[in-house]
């Protein structure tokens, strides 16, 4: 499950378009959440803005076939890029990075990945 905030993050970093980068942080946490809502209403998202949200396992299974090895790299490392980049912008307005919520190291139900090491 990911708060809202970590979808709003996770959008920022890798999918908004350089206008909505500029537009008010509100309008796109806005957008983002009509736009996670429509999909929960969908089901192709779960969870609720207030729970959490995740894909729904059809969903995730989906996106992990139609995509390489190295195109699935080359997305995260978008991602990464975008959060750091995010966290940056973070620091400098507000002087405060992303604070630390734990972690664990052990996966959520479902989302369970089988390595095969090269």
């Amino acid at each position: 499950m990911h708060p809202i905030a970590v979808i709003e993050l996770l959008w920022r970093s890798c999918c908004a378009s350089e206008a909505e980068k500029q537009e008010g942080s509100l309008i796109t946490r806005l957008k983002v959440r009509q736009w996670t809502q429509l999909l929960a209403d969908h089901s192709l998202l779960l969870g609720s803005s207030s729970e959490g949200i995740h894909l729904h396992d059809i969903v995730l299974q989906h996106l992990r076939k139609r995509l390489s090895e190295e195109e699935m790299r080359q997305l995260h490392a978008t991602v990464v890029n975008g959060m750091v980049e995010a966290s940056t912008a973070r620091i400098a307005a507000t002087g405060t990075g992303f604070a630390d919520t734990g972690s664990t190291a052990r996966a959520f139900d479902g989302e369970e990945q089988d390595w095969v090491s090269e």
